[in-house]
């Protein structure tokens, strides 16, 4: 008996397969969770499965699913070369016209000296809306192609480096990014047109983050941006910054020695800062950063010198306005003060 039951009942699981008769938006956003590479192993469970991984709207590439528990020099460059080939087969052969986001992970083994990121040429031209780069390693060397610095799709951009190795430098010949909203950069070097470049070509930028990074340029000036965020980055110029629609600033300062100066000017809409300065060196370089703060209603400072605290809240030509202050939080060294308009309370 159970060996002409066995199709009958074979036959009943498959009448049975509701997952591979949801819609191929479902099925494509269920694959969304997964790596891509993951993604295709799907395409052995039936014909159905066949080509669903292709018209995927993410692609998630990790190159730490194709690196072995240990390897030497051949080996890692192998193992690169192998995940380089892995993304370049997916965009080749890859069917999906609805691309919205890209992920893309690698880690760099020592061996290997220069990173190519070709298949961002492909990439640009599939139109995505987000696109998020990680890379982590040592490597001297990051080619990155002028197309993606053309996309008018994108919306969004993040690329992080490795900050224990040498910053790559963002050069492009021009960058025309019209729909770009939110630009995140890690770990690079940004030289002394990159700012007025991205202004121009980004009509639409809200939000700029740049952290541990190397700024070349002495200006950033735009009328729509909303958010700016500086943590931690080397000048090599002294900073203006003039942004009338800005309405929250973040700005980390660290060492004398990549601290040149930063001030604000028109900065009218800005209500919400927070300014955390480890510096020894010139009182007058930090002063200058308060100068912008006329409206502002929410701030946090966290500071080196006592007697900063003394001048920047109180005495002229660099004491905070506080005529529309509604909060302020300061630390110095490790006592921190809590103040409102009205009163000043000190907490251990």
């Amino acid at each position: 008996m159970l060996e002409f039951c066995m199709p009958d009942v074979y036959m009943e699981i498959v009448e049975h397969d509701r997952i591979s008769s949801l819609p191929i938006e479902v099925l494509t956003h269920i694959l969304s969770f997964l790596s891509t590479k993951e993604a295709i192993y799907t395409c052995v469970l039936s014909k159905a499965w066949r080509k669903i991984w292709s018209t995927m709207p993410i692609l998630n590439f990790n190159s730490c699913e194709f690196l072995m528990d240990e390897q030497d020099g051949d080996e890692g460059r192998k193992s690169g070369a192998r995940f380089e080939r892995f993304v370049r087969g997916i965009l080749d052969n890859g069917e999906s016209t609805n691309l919205d986001i890209v992920h893309y992970s690698r880690q760099i083994h020592w061996s290997e000296a220069l990173v190519s990121m070709e298949w961002l040429d492909h990439v640009a031209l599939l139109m995505p809306r987000v696109i998020h780069i990680d890379i982590d390693g040592n490597f001297y060397e990051v080619d990155l192609p002028d197309l993606i610095f053309s996309c008018a799709s994108l919306q969004r951009l993040v690329m992080k480096f490795c900050h224990d190795c040498l910053r790559p430098v963002i050069k492009p010949t021009s960058i025309y990014l019209p729909s770009l909203k939110v630009l995140r950069l890690n770990c690079v070097e940004l030289l002394d047109d990159f700012a007025q470049m991205l202004f121009m070509g980004c009509p639409s930028l809200e939000r700029l983050y740049l952290s541990f990074c190397a700024l070349c340029f002495s200006s950033i000036s735009s009328m729509k941006l909303k958010k700016l965020r500086l943590y931690a980055c080397d000048q090599y110029e002294e900073i203006q910054i003039s942004c009338p629609d800005l309405v929250s600033l973040f700005i980390t300062c660290g060492a004398e020695d990549n601290f040149l100066g930063i001030s604000l000017n028109d900065m009218t809409s800005l209500v919400n800062a927070t300014v955390k300065l480890y510096y020894y060196g010139d009182e007058m370089l930090v002063l200058n950063i308060f100068g912008g703060l006329s409206k502002i209603t929410n701030l946090k400072l966290r500071l080196v010198y006592p007697n900063l605290k003394v001048r920047i809240l109180f005495c002229q030509p660099y004491k905070i306005d506080m005529t529309h202050l509604f909060s302020l939080f300061v630390v110095v060294r490790n006592k921190k003060m809590i103040c409102n308009r009205i009163t000043f309370s000190c907490l251990t």
